[in-house]
């Protein structure tokens, strides 16, 4: 569990934001996947990259509107995996949402992001950040494009990383970008900081 996560949220800012411009540039609410808030969560063990970047984090398991709401703009919703449902039904207030190796395959709303949101009109401009050769079978390659081509708008980056170690759907296999973090890191912040 995250240091000072109290009732689903923390706030974390960025340490030398207010050396460089008094406040962070941006703001991302991650929603960890399925291990919860943990340092290996790829959202979690990333995040000091993008408060390098200048954008400040707060990470939601639950409360994602609420996080969005007392973020302020611009802020964007980021799901890893499991947590991508959750991240999409939270993100209709946000200036952008990321589906990192995102649930976008057909199913009931907690698997699902497309039923979660419901609608494409309620997805703010959207991200989904991919490995081609993701393992997970709850988040194939193969779901990318439907979810794209029912969307309407989302762009997409595809990151390859190594084969990694683990569980398929772990945070140290591919699905996780194992060895590849930085690029996935950098398509991420790229996209939150071009607004």
């Amino acid at each position: 569990m995250v240091a000072g996560l109290v009732s689903g949220l923390v706030v974390l800012t960025p340490p030398d934001a207010s050396a460089q411009a008094g406040k962070p540039r941006a703001t991302a609410i991650l929603v960890p996947g399925a291990g919860g808030a943990v340092p290996s969560d790829f959202l979690i063990r990333n995040r000091a990259a993008l408060e390098q970047k200048g954008i400040a984090t707060i990470v939601a398991q639950d409360g994602v509107a609420a996080a969005v709401a007392r973020a302020g703009h611009p802020v964007v919703v980021i799901g890893m995996s499991k947590g991508t449902p959750t991240a999409a039904a939270g993100s209709s207030q946000a200036d952008g949402l990321v589906l990192v190796s995102g649930m976008l395959m057909p199913g009931p709303a907690p698997l699902s992001v497309k039923a979660a949101v419901g609608s494409p009109s309620a997805l703010p401009r959207t991200l989904i950040v991919h490995n081609p050769d993701d393992p997970c079978a709850l988040t194939p390659a193969s779901g990318v494009a439907a979810f794209q081509a029912w969307s309407g708008r989302a762009q997409v980056a595809w990151i390859r990383s190594g084969p990694g170690q683990g569980k398929p759907c772990g945070p140290f296999s591919g699905h996780g970008f194992a060895g590849n973090d930085a690029a996935a890191v950098a398509a991420i912040a790229n996209f939150i900081l071009a607004r």
